[in-house]
């Protein structure tokens, strides 16, 4: 699959855990309040945090690169086309959770990196 070879974003409660090392509580209960993990073919993962959660992040998680958003101001899905474009994968095929993303989020998403083809990586942590 050639997609593999582009990078990864997970978002649901059980695989940030898995993935980065710190168990975001929020993310069960509201669920608007996004942690990503970007997780390229080559180079570092990003983790992406609302900004309350950030020093919870930074102190538990092993990734080194942990940005946050500024709930209400900032959408995690922007922070993530941000991060996306500044790695270079803005036009590359992303693997996306798409059994937890919202089709809200999904939508922003596919807006704000049209050049991008999502794909379904579910299959890769089940």
């Amino acid at each position: 699959m050639p997609w593999l070879k582009s990078s990864k974003k997970k978002a649901s409660p059980e695989n940030i855990p898995y993935l980065a090392g710190v168990f975001i509580d929020t993310q069960k209960s509201i669920r608007d309040r996004l942690a990503l993990v970007v997780w390229p073919a080559e180079g570092e993962p990003t983790l992406i945090v609302c900004n309350i959660e950030e020093p919870q992040a930074q102190t538990e998680s092993w990734i080194e690169d942990v940005r946050a958003y500024l709930e209400f101001q900032k959408r995690p899905t922007e922070l993530l086309a941000e991060i996306l474009n500044e790695k270079g994968l803005s036009t590359a095929p992303i693997g996306i959770e798409m059994g937890y993303l919202s089709a809200r989020h999904f939508a922003d998403l596919s807006r704000l990196l049209p050049d991008a083809t999502l794909v379904a990586c579910d299959h890769l942590f089940e």
